[in-house]
């Protein structure tokens, strides 16, 4: 069965097939017509010469009548045709038969221009013979070139009709023919064409359904590009998703641990369970804990709902990455000592400012995020560094830590919202696990690249590198 698009490219071959065919035919039959008639004209002219040099004998005396009326015959029935020949007095002296008295018909003027020498030739109404015909008028000449009578040729053009009729006939059986071959294009490509996009529409249909394993195949044309186009949004819509039902689930178990602290011990304090000021001011406090932790969390969600954006939500400006590096390296010597934890920093040894376009603020939450995540799993005296490099086209910042370290396995999974590597981490212990998704949300939107190198039990390297801009030009 041929879908509705392999009816519609049925239609128009067929439309296509027969407008070519019309205007190949009448530009065909028009050029047959006039070869027919310009060949018949030729060769009527050429045989009256003929006929004129064969019958100068009859003029001559030397070649009876009937010999000539049967050359007359005999050249008559071959050409399709009428002939007399004349003398220069206009008088008959032989024709074909059936001509009979039609010959006297023949115009004066006529008959003086091919005495004086002239060869004519006429297409139409013919008043001998009364129908359309192709009218020839050649004069005979004896060996001295001396005139001495007329040959007329009189054919009719009905022959030609039934040639240029034959020639239509010809033309609409090879449109029919073009039609049955556009009927069998149509189902070609219906499986080339339509069938892969019927397989795009009901994919498209099952994707509205919520499918998103559905796949189409592809080829190497334009319509496979599309099928590969449409497969990579399928996966894509699939890598969304999965993650919004994994954040929906995640999110459901990150609030569950503090709502279920949060609704016990304050049951416990309703209940009067408890009596002693000390242990009512340590449920109070874990409430607290709790409470702002879930503060936390909704403000880490709402800046990603930001993030989102992409580069519209930063506000973006020339700044010096060392300057800040610097700036927060000083600030966090103080919780590093209190820690007995070494903090080092590595810069470059040229004065360049390390210049980037960025929001300084969201570079300065990045980093903050990579330094608090390496002082809170760095043991006491060991020992994290901090390393500033300028490449040639970027500015790169790593920071290493002498942690647990992170499996190779879970490496890509740390940038997902809510994925801590410790599952087992105790509730309010660490961050809600949206920090390494906030950095890699900001840094992608700055036009960076953010990584982690890491091997388990050997600490950990956090690095992420910005293009390096010039500094703006001065006001004029």
């Amino acid at each position: 069965m041929i879908s509705k698009i392999g009816l519609k490219l049925t239609a128009s071959y067929i439309l296509v097939i027969v407008v070519a065919t019309l205007i190949l035919g009448l530009l065909f039959a028009g050029t047959a017509r006039r070869f027919l008639f310009e060949e018949k004209q030729r060769e009527l002219v050429h045989k009256g010469e003929q006929l004129g040099q064969t019958v100068i004998d009859f003029f001559n005396g030397e070649m009876p009548a009937s010999t000539v009326e049967k050359i007359l015959e005999v050249t008559g029935q071959h050409l399709e045709a009428k002939i007399m020949v004349l003398d220069p007095m206009g008088r008959r002296l032989a024709v074909t038969p059936g001509l009979g008295r039609r010959g006297a018909q023949l115009s004066r003027a006529d008959f003086a221009r091919v005495i004086s020498g002239e060869t004519i030739v006429r297409r139409g109404y013919d008043a001998i013979l009364e129908l359309d015909a192709i009218f020839v008028g050649t004069p005979v000449h004896t060996k001295h070139g001396q005139i001495t009578g007329a040959v007329f040729l009189i054919a009719p053009l009905t022959v030609m009709g039934g040639l240029i009729s034959g020639l239509w006939r010809l033309g609409a059986f090879a449109a029919l023919i073009g039609v049955a071959f556009a009927l069998l294009l149509a189902l070609y490509l219906s499986r080339t064409i339509s069938a892969p996009i019927l397989k795009l529409k009901a994919a498209a249909a099952a994707m509205a359904q919520g499918n998103f394993k559905v796949r189409v195949p592809s080829g190497s044309d334009e319509i496979g590009a599309l099928a590969t186009a449409f497969n990579l949004m399928a996966a894509e819509l699939g890598k969304v998703e999965k993650l919004r039902k994994q954040l929906s689930a995640d999110l459901a178990h990150e609030l569950r641990a503090p709502l279920t602290i949060i609704q016990g011990q304050t049951e416990a304090l309703l209940d009067g369970v408890i009596e002693k000021e000390a242990e009512k001011e340590k449920f109070l406090r874990d409430i607290l804990g709790e409470t702002v932790r879930l503060s936390e969390m909704v403000r880490a969600l709402l800046e990603i709902a930001h993030l989102d954006r992409g580069a519209k939500a930063l506000n973006k400006q020339v700044f010096s990455l060392k300057t800040l590096i610097v700036s927060l390296a000083e600030k966090y010597q103080a919780i590093a000592q209190e820690k007995n934890i070494n903090l080092t920093t590595i810069l470059p040894p040229t004065d360049d400012l390390l210049l980037v376009e960025a929001d300084e603020a969201r570079i300065g939450q990045v980093v903050r995020n990579f330094l608090d995540n390496a002082l809170r799993y760095t043991p006491p005296g060991k020992e994290v560094l901090i390393r500033l490099q300028a490449q040639d086209t970027s500015v790169q910042i790593e920071i290493t830590d002498h942690g647990p370290g992170i499996p190779a396995a879970e490496q890509p999974l740390i940038w997902e919202r809510f994925y801590k590597v410790n599952k087992a981490r105790t509730a309010g212990e660490g961050g809600v696990g949206l920090g390494l998704a906030i950095a890699k949300e900001i840094i992608q939107a700055s036009g960076g690249q953010i990584w982690v190198k890491s091997a388990e039990g050997k600490g950990a390297t956090f690095g992420f590198s910005l293009p390096r801009t010039s500094p703006p030009a001065p006001l004029t």
